[in-house]
């Protein structure tokens, strides 16, 4: 793990990302996020994130919404 943050703490820096402070677990985060606002299946970014309750995903898709300035996901039945 430290491997992989090394690798990308230095890529930030070659990007001239003057503060990177982003850890990996940072980018795991930004996985579903990301992939929700590309308009993927909520029930595909839970999957993909094997995350075992729903709950856990619609965190993401909320937050998502909110950068978009509007409510709950259409696609989340809530």
């Amino acid at each position: 793990m430290r491997a992989i943050h090394r690798i990308i703490t230095e890529g930030l820096l070659l990007a001239v990302v003057k503060n990177p402070g982003i850890v990996v677990h940072d980018l795991h985060h930004s996985s579903p996020t990301v992939s929700l606002l590309n308009e993927a299946y909520p029930m595909s970014v839970q999957k993909m994130m094997r995350h075992q309750h729903h709950a856990t995903t619609e965190t993401h898709a909320e937050k998502v919404q909110r950068k978009r300035g509007g409510g709950r996901h259409a696609d989340l039945g809530t």
